[in-house]
């Protein structure tokens, strides 16, 4: 991902679609509320955290935001944003008390625009959803394997039900990975010339499309091994409706999720998956990335 310039991040230089971009905007549009981005680390959530707090930045000027991040990773060079470092606050126990005596302090700061770097601990679980329900926008991370994860996790973290249950508390939930997209320099394969596992979703592609592309390992001038220089994110967006957030705090991720796909969501194996069909990622890439189960609709 691109080094920030001194403006904020901004999305659309991050590699997301149009489709996406309009999603984070109509997320953005909110007074109050927790908005999550999760992934596992080196997913780019910290840059998606970023290019949203900006993206909110100029949908409305003038508000301001208070961040808090040990350490802050992305400097921030608005004077509508006061950066809350919490670099030396010592190790272990006392790193996450040093963190959420700041998530605190901003709690009872003027702004009601707060960006947490992360929600690691039952004490910063419970800091995110107090903020969202006191009034304050809050943008912040949290380390699951999917957008719906993560209300299971905040379960986890000791956030009750009910509070989940409130419809102004979880604005939205996002998720994310970032691949090696294919260059021109892609090699074209069969099924007999398919090497190593080949899972159903797979055998699905070749069987309706007869050949997938894989990476040139030689690559050419314009690529580094036959994939294009640099990684683009895949992201899926949840708003959480009354039907989802019951299935999920009742313990049925599946059938929250059938819910969400039903109301147009598209989950990341899907997009990967259709990615793959169309030429623009080598299925390796894939399997090295996520994991693909249920996939309905393989091709594009």
């Amino acid at each position: 991902m691109p080094t920030p310039a001194k403006s904020g991040v901004r999305l659309e230089d991050l590699g997301f679609d149009q489709a996406d971009l309009g999603r984070f905007t109509e997320m953005m549009y909110m007074a109050d509320g927790l908005v999550i981005v999760t992934g596992p680390t080196g997913s780019g959530k910290t840059h998606t955290l970023h290019g949203l707090m900006n993206l909110s930045l100029s949908l409305f000027p003038g508000d301001r935001w208070i961040t808090v991040e040990d350490p802050v990773e992305i400097p921030v060079y608005r004077d509508e944003v006061t950066l809350m470092d919490v670099v030396g606050s010592g190790s272990g126990d006392d790193v996450d008390t040093g963190y959420e005596d700041a998530l605190e302090a901003s709690l009872r700061s003027i702004p009601r625009r707060l960006m947490f770097g992360e929600i690691r601990s039952r004490g910063s679980a419970s800091l995110a959803v107090t903020a969202a329900l006191t009034g304050h926008a809050v943008l912040t991370t949290l380390h699951t394997d999917s957008a719906l994860g993560a209300v299971p996790r905040l379960l986890d973290l000791g956030v009750s039900k009910e509070m989940l249950r409130d419809q102004d508390v979880l604005r939205g939930l996002t998720a994310q990975r970032l691949f090696r997209r294919l260059c021109d320099c892609a090699r074209t394969v069969t099924r007999k010339e398919w090497a190593g596992y080949c899972p159903q979703w797979l055998e699905e592609i070749f069987t309706e499309a007869g050949h997938v592309k894989v990476a040139n390992r030689e690559g050419c001038p314009n690529c580094f091994e036959g994939h294009i220089r640099g990684r683009t994110p895949l992201t899926e967006i949840v708003r959480p409706t009354p039907a989802i957030l019951d299935a999920l705090i009742n313990g049925n991720r599946h059938m929250a999720r059938e819910v969400w796909v039903k109301e147009g969501g598209r989950p990341l194996a899907d997009q990967a998956v259709a990615l793959v069909s169309s030429g623009n990622l080598d299925p390796n890439e894939v399997m090295r990335c996520i994991n693909v189960s249920g996939v309905r609709h393989v091709i594009s």
